[in-house]
């Protein structure tokens, strides 16, 4: 069992509260933390940190001790220590949370091949969040089970990208292709607006040839704005791995879409070139911005 003293004062000191019996609050902080370790042995979260983790998610205007018992001990844990990337934890939770979205959204009839991107935005919204609003697991309030608060967020997740791929379908929305086409050169800009829906379906063609895994990770990193680090925690992989994957998925989205261009244009050999020439410029210049090293 925890020192209930050292728990009870990191309690107090994050939530701003004093208690008249500091000693009942430590004995049950201790005995949650006893249970929320045994439910996870693989995850060590600092005693203070599960401390802190559950002063958190109690209101200011809450009586302590009720509150306290209705938190989730294992699953303000997991989450505590996942929100702090405490070692294992990101395992801990993939292996028995997220590797249940496949069964999340098949109760929604979600495509099986947005599995993976589902899960891997998860990741992202979950343990890296935005400048704004950090990760997201620290928005979890301890009330309800952990894996149904994942299971409505996996949901949502699906029924977005789902939108995104009808706007991109219809012709609308189309900011992945619009970052990978955009550019400064007057002269491109015509052949560009000239040839625009078939330089928007080559390159459309071009990434939706791609697998699950190479999709996803140009996802993140254009529009979630992950660096090659982050996305190495997410696939436990090292940087340079996850950088030699986006490499790959930049040569295949480029081949393919030279490829699609030929077939689909009947423009002279010059003009074709610099439509290549195009492509290849503003897909460096989108790497060299966004794939930096961390």
């Amino acid at each position: 069992m925890g020192d209930a003293a050292a728990l009870a004062r990191a309690f107090l000191a994050h939530c701003g509260r004093t208690t008249d019996d500091a000693h009942a609050l430590g004995v049950t902080l201790a005995q949650k933390l006893e249970r929320a370790a045994h439910q996870w042995p693989q995850v060590i979260l600092p005693p203070e940190d599960f401390a802190r983790a559950l002063a958190e998610r109690v209101g200011a205007d809450e009586e302590l001790m009720a509150a306290l018992g209705q938190l989730r001990d294992g699953d303000v844990y997991l989450a505590g220590a996942a929100a702090l990337d405490v070692p294992g934890a990101i395992v801990a939770f993939d292996a028995s949370i997220l590797s249940r979205v496949p069964a999340y959204l098949a109760r929604v009839g979600s495509n099986p091949s947005a599995v993976d991107e589902v899960k891997q935005t998860l990741r992202v919204k979950l343990f890296v969040g935005s400048d704004e609003s950090g990760p997201r697991i620290r928005q979890y309030s301890g009330r309800g089970a952990l894996d149904s608060w994942v299971c409505a967020a996996a949901i949502r997740a699906a029924r977005d990208l789902q939108r995104a791929d009808a706007r991109r379908r219809d012709g609308g929305g189309d900011d992945e292709l619009d970052v990978l086409a955009a550019s400064d050169d007057p002269e491109l800009e015509v052949l560009r607006a000239r040839y625009q829906g078939e330089f928007r379906s080559a390159l459309g063609d071009a990434l939706a040839a791609l697998d699950a895994r190479q999709r996803t990770l140009l996802r993140l990193h254009f529009f979630e704005r992950l660096t090659t680090v982050e996305l190495g925690r997410l696939y436990a992989v090292n940087q340079s791995t996850a950088s030699r994957w986006l490499a790959e998925a930049r040569s295949r989205v480029l081949a393919a879409a030279r490829a699609g261009l030929q077939d689909r244009l009947g423009v002279s050999e010059s003009q074709f070139e610099s439509l290549i020439e195009l492509l290849q410029s503003r897909i460096d210049v989108s790497f060299s911005r966004l794939l930096r090293p961390a």
